[in-house]
């Protein structure tokens, strides 16, 4: 010490049970030794410390992220500007009261990081694995096989997952594989017997695939599935939860997802299709798009209220029920006039 300016400090601190809030809803208990030695501008904290008990309970909506395309990387955290500058070399052991307990997960945790970096750019290495457990994902419990969150870089703190799981749906062993960093994670499904992506998604949701559909014994007119579809609509919610991940631009105004049932001049029967509809740039000019659930069939309509009342408009049709040699599509154009008198 020169005039009462230290040049060297040296601490050392034991923890024992010390309740630490990480984040908001996220609480940790720790035990341990620290360590604060060095220039008093420029001191290094080191140490050793147990995460004895933490759970994370903060629900997780991964298919809004996948499919909110808007989705911007975070902006980078500022830190206050200090005249001190710490260095960070602390290790930090998961212990057996570490868990995970949201919509996505129940499983314990174990691992070993370190905290590195600075004051100013905190970083973390090391790994965190699940220790057996169980994930939901669409209404279906998954069995954790395998999952570990990474930590690599010195500087920032940049994770990264690898998560496997498997679920027996109907005759159907499923896997997941979920994969890449919390802001842009992707999921891989897969199953034995194989299913295409689309009747994976499918029997996740519903719990039938489109070959069901197409059997003699499950008809949709005998099966009344035409008809149950558009019930589904209103018991489940589907359409608000699916408007929710729909983005918003200039172009779609008001689009939405739902089912309904449409009769079919080739099959002479009503059929469950998936119908997308939505205005295009006004109020004015529409936009319907009908795809079979068990057929190929589809329908597009584009319609123009030509009057400032509904009674005058006119419409372009395409679909591939009454097919054009030439182009495969047939192609039709109506002008519709509604005329209501007392």
């Amino acid at each position: 010490m020169d005039h009462l300016d230290p040049k060297k400090i040296d601490m050392s601190v034991h923890v024992s049970d010390v309740n630490v809030k990480i984040q908001e809803g996220l609480n940790a208990t720790l035990d341990g030794d620290m360590t604060l030695f060095g220039p008093p501008l420029e001191p290094t904290l080191g140490g050793s410390l147990i995460v004895s008990r933490m759970k994370y309970s903060e629900d997780l909506d991964i298919e809004r992220s996948l499919l909110d395309f808007s989705r911007r990387p975070p902006a980078p955290r500022v830190l206050t500007k200090s005249a001190v500058l710490v260095h960070f070399d602390l290790d930090v052991h998961l212990s057996r009261g570490v868990r995970v307990e949201n919509n996505l997960a129940r499983t314990d945790l174990k691992g070993d990081l370190k905290v590195t970096g600075t004051s100013r750019a905190v970083g973390l290495l090391g790994s965190v694995n699940t220790v057996h457990g169980t994930a939901t994902f669409r209404g279906n419990e998954f069995q954790i096989e395998q999952g570990v969150l990474s930590f690599t870089d010195r500087q920032r703190i940049r994770p990264s997952f690898d998560f496997q799981a498997n679920s027996q749906v109907k005759d159907y062993k499923v896997r997941l594989h979920a994969f890449g960093m919390p802001g842009e994670p992707h999921v891989v499904l897969s199953s034995e017997p194989a299913l295409a992506e689309a009747d994976l998604g499918f029997l996740l949701t519903f719990g039938f695939v489109s070959t069901n559909l197409q059997q003699a014994s499950f008809s949709a007119a005998d099966s009344g599935l035409a008809i149950g579809v558009e019930a589904l609509n209103k018991v489940t919610g589907f359409p608000e939860e699916v408007r929710r991940f729909i983005p918003k631009n200039a172009i779609l105004r008001d689009p939405n997802i739902d089912f309904t049932s449409d009769f079919s001049g080739a099959t002479n029967r009503l059929e469950p299709m998936a119908r997308f509809s939505s205005h295009l740039i006004n109020d004015r000019l529409d936009l319907k798009v009908l795809e079979g659930l068990t057929t190929r069939r589809y329908r597009g309509v584009i319609s123009y209220q030509l009057s400032d009342t509904p009674n005058l408009s006119t419409r372009l049709q395409l679909d591939n029920e009454h097919v054009n040699q030439a182009t495969g599509t047939d192609f039709g154009v109506d002008l519709h006039l509604k005329w209501e008198g007392e």
